[in-house]
């Protein structure tokens, strides 16, 4: 695959998948997943998402990769000066709102200021909590296929699959995938999964119209209130559906998910371990390096928590240095927020700082973690 043109992935790697998956190619797998993941971001419920808070919809051959397209991503940044990844790129999802800079990464006023710009589109576009978490879950036929892929080249622990630097005319290199890469998209994917069930067994009682205002700041006494149920529609941020308390049959994912973060995390150290995320660790910032740290960690708890209550990593925010967590007990059993009587999830203190009532949480994580 010399073209950059996805099309033909899908011609040459699509086609070979045949029979039953424990048969595949791993190789032709990786290759369609390739494929179906663009289509994926290229496709309803992203496009609809996009359209809702008044952005285009992504079209990776057409406005990453085209060498025709002289207003495509990687055409356009290969005739620049690296000193100018700044320019906006009109016809990539969020660009009006995100500086194309080389480096350093963002500061976090830039954060606070695209956030801020979300925000304010979601108040005046009046989209409801509801509508991302209705997206969320409609994506998980897709999750389910793209997993499916991940799966064979993920048992084979010698996989490697080039992507080559013609691909994107940016790239002064060949892309090579290896296994542990496959680890990460799949405990990427794989989380995004989990996420999305366990988000679509409840409804959302937040309603952003009540504690954001047209300029995307959130007032902070309307979103106590809002969140501790006088908002008008009486929930306490969320509330479990009937029936839809227990996700066991989501451990057999997670323990596949959290295995694959911490074999990642555990070999990925320089850009010489991976050319994806090695890549990624070692020019992230301090602040990133530290998240990937605090993710390494809380999978570790995570895994140790679906066999036996394990001990999560310290939660400041509940004034306890050990919270031992039951995931198992927490799959066969979502916590319902509705159910909780005797407090208020939230407090404010002064004007502009909202804490966590602990009487709260402890009340709705009984029989799932102990304080």
């Amino acid at each position: 695959m010399k073209s950059g043109d996805l099309t033909q992935i899908e011609e040459t790697h699509c086609s070979l998948l045949t029979g039953d998956s424990e048969d595949w190619d791993a190789t032709a797998a990786f290759g369609c997943f390739l494929v179906r993941l663009s289509q994926m971001f290229e496709s309803a419920p992203i496009t609809d998402f996009l359209a809702a808070i008044s952005e285009p919809a992504l079209h990776i051959q057409r406005d990453i990769l085209d060498k025709n397209n002289a207003s495509a991503l990687c055409p356009k940044m290969a005739a620049m000066h690296p000193k100018k990844y700044y320019q906006q790129f009109s016809n990539i999802p969020f660009s009006a709102s995100y500086d194309f800079k080389k480096s350093p990464l963002p500061s976090k006023n830039h954060w606070h200021r695209f956030f801020r710009e979300m925000r304010r589109r979601v108040k005046v576009n009046g989209i409801a909590l509801s509508r991302f978490q209705n997206d969320l879950s409609e994506l998980d036929t897709r999750l389910e296929e793209l997993l499916k892929l991940l799966s064979v080249p993920k048992g084979d622990s010698d996989f490697t699959f080039v992507i080559p630097k013609e691909t994107c005319g940016v790239m002064s290199k060949d892309i090579v995938i290896k296994k542990i890469d496959i680890d990460g998209a799949y405990g990427a994917l794989g989380s995004l999964k989990i996420f999305a069930n366990i988000l679509g067994a409840y409804t959302i009682g937040l309603d952003p119209a009540r504690f954001i205002s047209t300029t995307g700041e959130v007032n902070r006494s309307e979103f106590v209130k809002d969140a501790n149920g006088v908002g008008g529609d009486g929930k306490k941020i969320v509330e479990l559906k009937t029936g839809s308390g227990d996700k066991s049959g989501l451990k057999p994912l997670m323990q596949e998910v959290v295995a694959s973060v911490i074999n990642l995390l555990d070999n990925v150290h320089t850009s010489a371990d991976s050319d994806v995320f090695g890549h990624l660790v070692t020019n992230s910032t301090t602040e990133i390096q530290k998240t990937f740290g605090d993710i390494h960690n809380v999978s570790k708890d995570m895994q140790a928590s679906l066999n036996d209550p394990a001990t999560l990593t310290p939660m400041t925010h509940f004034r306890h240095t050990n919270i031992r967590l039951n995931m198992t007990r927490f799959l066969q059993g979502l916590p319902d927020p509705k159910a909780v009587n005797n407090a208020d999830p939230f407090v404010l203190r002064g004007s502009r700082r909202i804490e966590t009532v602990p009487s709260f949480w402890r009340t709705l994580l009984t029989n799932i973690a102990s304080f």
